[in-house]
């Protein structure tokens, strides 16, 4: 009996430790910049955590779903030790609806064995934004003035009617959400992604110091900008320090001195254009900047008879840009209401420098566009009066017919077996020809743009955009991989790098559709190198999108442009010299942008060969009369298969021409690097685009992909070595090439 007592207090004793035992649970859970989210497009997600009473290997999970409705998970392993904090950062690329909240946008739990431990219930504030809304995204503290402003404007848009709204201020679309903690910030550049321009205020010590520090998050922020990101970083004078961070863009060097004066004493009208005069105290402090690089715009500036400072300034860094302002951006105080003038004029110069708000133009979104090229496959159609014949053949088989054949055998009771029979065989039948006609192998419509910037970074850097859609024959679980082929642009080699992030096709315009109850979510790899267990119903399709980038020490092209400085130049030629071209294939029709114009390249640019230019001002097309060009002959294959020319030159100067939204592929665009040709006084460096391609390629898929293409697909296991790839693969590929231009006399 005693015995029996100490066993029923020995196990009363185990049941209450272990109902005090405390799991680890999950705190907060921040979607986006301050909640603001793009729909299809990456965005931050922040989990906050704190230990229980044991260490515990914990998994967190990170579940979205695209477009489609097929769901996807993202899995990241990781340990928590006793009561300790712990915050996780990992992008998710979801579909948003627009009666969404956050968490359908995003479901976050972490599992412990056996054990689910849910997020909490309520999310941090939660938008989706709409197309025609921007997003700046403010590092390091808030921007007071701004926020006012663009509060004031969007409650005035909301307020006016629709003839108003088309006039309203550019403010008014812009959102802004803050970081204040570098912990907080994406490890992976394109974390940025739903941010169309990015502030960073110097005057935290505490987080430049942190950011300097932790070279993971200066990194992610340093590759977004090199491949198409806008940086505003706005310098405080009395913390003047240098951005030395090995993975920040490092574009000056700051002097600790700075510069003192009035801004009304100034010489140069660019003070009084952008309002600084009016917004900024009548004396302020300004960091002297030194640029290490040649290409710098200077938008405003302070001048007198002494000195000539430069207050607003941008750089070119990689495919994106670099604003420097020579103050912080809190010296500027909040407007009164009513006074907000000087303060718009500024603020509106500064932010349609990054991202002009987007037009109202009529036509379908560019991601439609795309999507609906890369869906054109070499599958015959059957013609539309064949379909009408064999409904009528069918409406006629179980009407009349079957009436007419039932009762000349007087058997009319036997429809309740004629009827479905003629159903069932007409099923089989239509199913049987469309089994013939239809592909009985993988297809596969691929489109790459490679990007080479020869002009702005110290080694030549390559950023490139892989879009594919595959077709498959049967129901089957696909797994998909992007690697980039480094032997596109330089000489052969065995260890070709893994693509970022490949993921699911986004289309603004799509609504989200149900992924049907049977269908496993497919997995995204935690690093962003691939996707696995893909459901593909019979003959379908489905759109991906991965990118890759890096730098190179052998430039691809070699390149010799000069424009004269002299008035001893040949009448009409404005640029001349000439460019090599060493990627692997030749390149067809090419165009060379310089201002505004297009020029041809007769011939395009063959591998090894030096080809000379000459461009002649009376040859060039206006670049919207160049889009809409046709494509060129020597470009298309032998047979009739897709092609996506005129979509690549909407979206790559999309401003230029616009017609629809380039939501989702702004960064793309590069309209905002076209600029006035440097004249003969002015003895600076210019900037020229090559645009070309190479011939489309069609045939077996694994033959393809051993020739020296920019990317390989892997559509099988991700692990150990790439399995062969099975069926067909038509192939696209698009080159853009910033080139620098120099002085006849300084080449």
């Amino acid at each position: 009996m005693l015995k029996s007592r100490k066993l029923f207090a020995l196990l009363l004793t185990f049941c209450a430790a272990a109902a005090s035992a405390q799991d680890p649970k999950i705190t907060r859970v921040t979607v986006g910049f301050s909640g603001l989210v793009r729909s299809s497009q990456w965005t931050p997600v922040t989990v906050e955590m704190l230990g229980g009473d044991v260490d515990a290997d914990c998994t967190l999970f990170l579940q979205g779903h695209d477009a489609d409705g097929a769901e996807h998970v993202t899995r990241i392993p990781f340990r928590l030790e006793p009561w300790a904090p712990k915050k996780i950062v990992a992008p998710i690329k979801s579909f948003a609806g627009s009666d969404q909240g956050a968490a359908e946008f995003v479901r976050v739990w972490i599992e412990i064995g056996n054990r689910r431990i849910p997020a909490p219930a309520e999310h941090q504030p939660f938008r989706a934004l709409e197309e025609k809304q921007l997003l700046l995204v403010a590092l390091g503290g808030s921007v007071p003035a701004l926020e006012a402003l663009v509060q004031r404007e969007r409650a005035a848009l909301q307020a006016a009617g629709d003839d108003a709204k088309k006039n309203a201020s550019s403010l008014a679309f812009w959102h802004v959400g803050r970081v204040l903690d570098v912990g907080s910030l994406p490890d992976q550049w394109f974390g940025y992604q739903a941010a169309d321009a990015v502030v960073i205020n110097t005057g935290d010590d505490r987080f430049m110091t942190a950011l300097s520090e932790n070279p993971l998050k200066g990194q992610a922020l340093r590759n977004w900008v090199l491949r198409g990101g806008k940086l505003i970083v706005a310098l405080d004078a009395k913390n003047a320090r240098e951005l030395n961070a090995p993975d920040l863009p490092v574009l000056f060097k700051l002097n600790r001195k700075g510069h003192s004066f009035e801004l009304a004493r100034s010489t140069n009208n660019s003070v009084f254009d952008w309002g600084l005069n009016k917004i900024l105290p009548r004396e302020i402090e300004a960091v002297a900047l030194d640029p290490v690089v040649r290409n710098w715009d200077v938008w405003a500036q302070y001048q007198d008879a002494d000195r000539s400072v430069p207050l607003i300034v941008r750089v070119p860094y990689g495919f994106g840009a670099v604003t420097t302002l020579a103050f912080p951006l809190d010296a500027i105080a909040v407007p009164d209401e009513g006074k907000e003038k000087n303060s718009a004029v500024f603020f509106t110069n500064l932010l349609a420098r990054q991202r002009e708000r987007p037009k109202e133009s009529p036509g379908d979104s560019l991601g439609a566009g795309l999507g609906r090229d890369l869906d054109r496959f070499d599958v015959p159609l059957i013609p539309f009066h064949w379909i009408a014949l064999f409904i009528l053949l069918y409406l006629l088989a179980i009407g009349p017919i079957e009436y007419l054949v039932l009762k000349k055998l007087n058997r009319l009771e036997w429809t309740w077996f004629a009827f479905p029979l003629t159903i069932a065989l007409t099923c089989g039948l239509a199913y049987y020809y469309a089994d013939r006609v239809m592909p009985r192998e993988l297809k596969v419509n691929q489109i790459d743009l490679v990007d080479i910037d020869l002009r702005t970074a110290v080694q030549p850097y390559l950023a490139g955009h892989s879009y594919f859609t595959v077709l498959t024959p049967g129901i089957t679980n696909l797994s998909v991989g992007v690697e980039s082929r480094t032997d596109f642009w330089t000489a052969p080699m065995d260890s070709p790098l893994p693509a970022d992030q490949p993921i699911w096709l986004g289309r603004s315009e799509q609504e989200f559709r149900s992924g049907g109850f049977l269908k496993q979510p497919y997995e995204v790899d935690a690093k962003g190198r691939a996707l696995t267990g893909i459901s593909m119903n019979v003959r379908t399709t489905k759109s991906f999108v991965a990118n890759w980038g890096g730098s190179t020490r052998q430039p691809p092209l070699a390149c010799k442009l000069t424009y004269p400085v002299s008035d001893n130049a040949q009448v009409g030629v404005k640029l001349s010299g000439t460019i090599r071209n060493d990627l692997a294939f030749d390149l067809v029709d090419a165009w060379l942008i310089y201002d505004t114009y297009a020029y041809a390249l007769p011939g395009g640019l063959p591998v090894g060969k030096d080809v000379a230019v000459k461009v002649d001002l009376t040859r060039g097309e206006r670049l919207p009369a160049w889009i809409d060009l046709p494509d060129a002959a020597s470009a298309l294959p032998e047979k009739n298969l897709f092609s996506a020319a005129k979509t690549m030159k909407r979206l790559a100067f999309f401003d230029q021409a616009p017609v629809g939204s380039n939501a989702g592929f702004a960064a793309l665009d590069w309209s905002w690097r076209l600029r006035a040709a440097p004249q003969a006084a002015d003895k600076t460096q210019g900037e020229a685009i090559l645009y070309a391609r190479v011939k489309s390629m069609h045939g077996e898929a694994e033959t393809l992909m051993k020739e020296r293409l920019p990317t390989r697909l892997w559509l099988g296991p991700v692990e150990g070595q790439r399995p062969p790839q099975p069926g067909q693969l038509t192939q696209e590929i698009y080159v853009r090439v910033l080139l620098p231009v120099n002085p006849a006399e300084d080449p």
